[in-house]
């Protein structure tokens, strides 16, 4: 279970990053392109949907 959620950890630390990424970029602070952008998107969807299935690991085990 200690691993599960260090792995969850890990992931909302990403997620943090990417989601300030996005942030910056609509607040016009940081230039991308729109493909970089939807990169960074599908990136922040991966990792979501990682955590949902680290919880449900996790609950599996409890």
């Amino acid at each position: 279970m200690r691993k599960g959620l260090q792995s969850i950890l890990m992931y909302n630390e990403r997620i943090c990053i990417l989601a300030d990424a996005l942030a910056a970029w609509d607040m016009g602070r940081v230039d991308l392109t729109e493909e970089r952008a939807a990169q960074i998107g599908d990136m922040l969807w991966s990792l979501c949907c990682q955590i949902e299935v680290e919880v449900k690991r996790i609950k599996s085990h409890c």
